[in-house]
């Protein structure tokens, strides 16, 4: 996702980068290369991290270019907060706090109103969020669900229900 510098590009970037950090006084001084080198192993280690994370694990290398991890991030995000979930069929009541912890099977869990499914998908609400951790430890959020998107989750994760 990166294309190689040019040498010119290279020497471009040492002279107006890198030459005034490593060498301010026309010397080279190399405690100075060796504490940006050693920055430089750490961004090459936790980027990746990051990209990871962002991308929904599509992009790792750190050479990879920033439009790419971003329309990444944005369509792994936009695909967590926004789920497919029709509304047909569905009573158009929110879900509420209230509402929540008098299912019947919902138990305090770490100091959270939990129902654990036979899937092992974990579904918590609070404040309007809907949390369905699943057994793979993927993540999604939907905002504002009513019941009637409840109760489809609940056959979708649960169809023994």
């Amino acid at each position: 996702m990166g294309r190689q510098a040019t040498d010119e590009e290279v020497e471009e970037v040492w002279k107006e980068f890198w030459l005034p950090i490593v060498a301010p006084n026309g010397a080279l001084e190399i405690e100075q290369v060796k504490k940006e080198l050693f920055d430089f192993h750490r961004v090459m280690g936790e980027v990746p991290k990051v990209y990871m994370h962002v991308s929904g694990n599509q992009f790792s290398k750190v050479t990879t270019m920033a439009e790419y991890v971003m329309t990444a991030a944005d369509e792994h995000y936009r695909k967590l907060y926004e789920p497919d979930l029709e509304p047909a069929d569905d009573d158009g009541e929110l879900i509420t706090n209230e509402w929540w912890e008098a299912q019947p099977d919902v138990e305090l869990y770490w100091g959270r109103k939990v129902i654990v499914l036979p899937s092992e998908s974990n579904l918590t609400f609070r404040d309007g969020w809907l949390s369905i951790l699943h057994r793979s430890d993927e993540h999604e959020l939907i905002q504002n669900p009513t019941r009637g998107q409840y109760r489809k989750l609940l056959d979708a994760l649960d169809p023994a229900a």
